[in-house]
């Protein structure tokens, strides 16, 4: 984790995306996930009552129920919730599987495994920020 740091495009692109969204993480990591979001520089951005660790909830993406905790959390429906991820199984089948929708963070440009279809696949997190704010 020593080769964490802060990023000011994605700071910015989140504080953003924040005035419009209620912004939340699901992480499956092994690590604390808090303590990468304070590495990085996204603690005014993520809350600790925002973040969901997959270890301290005892469920793991693509596991339906840890995704309906945090809508739970967040008041949200499925059905008006995107996830955001690098993950195809995690980030875009799991999500997309609990009816919500998804974009595919593709940086790799891998080729999909299933037939889940996401709103968007982009290969820089920094791409959704035309999908997210040109209609705000």
């Amino acid at each position: 984790m020593a080769c964490i740091g802060i990023n000011n495009s994605i700071i910015s692109l989140l504080n953003e995306l924040k005035t419009h969204y209620d912004l939340g993480i699901v992480s499956n990591g092994l690590y604390d996930p808090r303590l990468k979001i304070l590495q990085m520089g996204l603690s005014e951005v993520f809350s600790n009552d925002t973040i969901f660790h997959a270890e301290q909830l005892g469920r793991r993406k693509p596991d339906p129920e840890i995704y309906s905790m945090a809508l739970e959390r967040f008041g949200k429906r499925p059905e008006g919730t995107l996830f955001i991820g690098d993950s195809w199984t995690h980030d875009v089948v799991g999500p997309i599987e609990a009816g919500m929708d998804a974009i595919w963070v593709n940086a790799k440009n891998l080729a999909k495994t299933t037939v889940h279809t996401p709103i968007a696949v982009v290969s820089d997190v920094t791409e959704i920020r035309d999908i997210l704010l040109n209609n705000n």
